[in-house]
């Protein structure tokens, strides 16, 4: 009895070893991924997405048969509205949901249609952005310290 109690005890020390052992090469791989990562600069990108505030109905224009908020290749600003949201259920909210542009640019592509239901973070537009110009640059004052 008491070797079988030797064996089971030292094939328990075995396993904290190799469990000891596998967690540090987890540890070592996750610092290796991290430092890859950290060296890998993103990409920049010249697109944006317009995305939905709410789920509901998204609605392109103020009223059926109106003029569209927004038309492909027209120019946005950040505050600029691109359409509405109706919710799905009317005590969720009072009237509608106005959908801001939130960047400046041009829209490059509409993704979704008038009518369709939409749940919040879809993608609604594609929006090419505009350059950055000196004036939406913020400027630093080095002698300021």
């Amino acid at each position: 009895m008491l070797v079988i109690e030797r064996r089971s005890w030292s094939r328990s020390g075995e396993f904290k070893r190799l469990l000891v052992l596998a967690l540090a090469a987890l540890l070592v791989m996750a610092l290796a991924f991290q430092t890859a990562g950290a060296a890998v600069e993103p990409q920049k990108t010249d697109r944006a997405y317009i995305v939905s505030l709410w789920y509901g109905v998204f609605r392109a224009a103020e009223y059926q048969g109106g003029p569209p908020f927004v038309e492909l290749g027209s120019h946005v600003e950040p505050g600029t509205i691109v359409g509405i949201i109706e919710p799905l259920m009317v005590d969720q909210t009072e009237g509608v949901i106005a959908v801001p542009a939130g960047y400046k640019g041009t829209i490059t592509r509409a993704i979704v249609r008038d009518g369709e239901i939409v749940t919040i973070g879809q993608r609604l537009f594609e929006v090419l952005l505009d350059p950055p110009t000196a004036r939406d640059t913020p400027t630093h004052d080095s002698s300021a310290r």
